[in-house]
């Protein structure tokens, strides 16, 4: 993954996209757990943000693997967070304004169940052929079928379409066997 990002090109793009899908979720529920002035809509700015630093950072050499991926996210994330709301604090000159998340924050084991199907998903993407599983990483990642029949050179989105509900169906074939996880699959793959 680190090699794939300082190499730089299509692989760095997609190794980006797969760490934004793979730690997003957990991050922005770390800030939010940790981070009472925080909501949602910051959270996910600072995440951005968090990733566009980690990015640079690989690139530059600044990142020297002494601790795994999710540790050194959550420690930028939080020192964005902190700078964040000190500008903000700063700001209103003591006056902090707080807006509750209306959103439900995930309990521990439904994080630890999410973190276990991305990975048990993405075992079965690298087992799918030809363009699967990049066409469904795309979808995931919340592409449009235009953009996801650009970026994989189909002639119209309808091929997208297609493509991408053949491969659905054969991840969901794979793991038909197995009810549990089929419909624990099934319902991460809708979110």
């Amino acid at each position: 993954m680190i090699a794939d990002i300082e190499y730089g090109g299509d692989q760095a793009n997609f190794a980006i996209e797969y760490l934004y899908f793979c730690y997003r979720k957990e991050v922005v529920q770390f800030l939010l757990r940790s981070n009472k002035y925080l909501i949602r809509e910051d959270a996910l700015d600072i995440f951005q943000d968090t990733i566009v630093v980690l990015n640079r950072n690989i690139r530059s050499g600044k990142f020297r693997r002494e601790s795994n991926l999710r540790t050194y996210l959550k420690g930028i994330a939080r020192n964005i967070a902190y700078r964040t709301i000190q500008k903000h604090y700063l700001r209103n000159q003591f006056e902090v304004t707080f807006e509750p998340s209306t959103d439900r924050v995930d309990s521990p084991e439904e994080v630890y169940l999410s973190d276990e199907l991305a990975q048990e998903l993405e075992l079965l993407l690298d087992k799918l052929p030809g363009k699967g599983a990049a066409i469904l990483r795309l979808w995931m990642q919340r592409y449009s079928m235009k953009e996801i029949a650009e970026r994989m050179g189909f002639k119209n989105e309808q091929s997208a379409r297609n493509a991408k509900k053949r491969h659905l169906q054969n991840i969901i074939n794979m793991v038909s066997g197995n009810e549990m996880l089929s419909a624990n699959l099934k319902q991460f793959l809708e979110h």
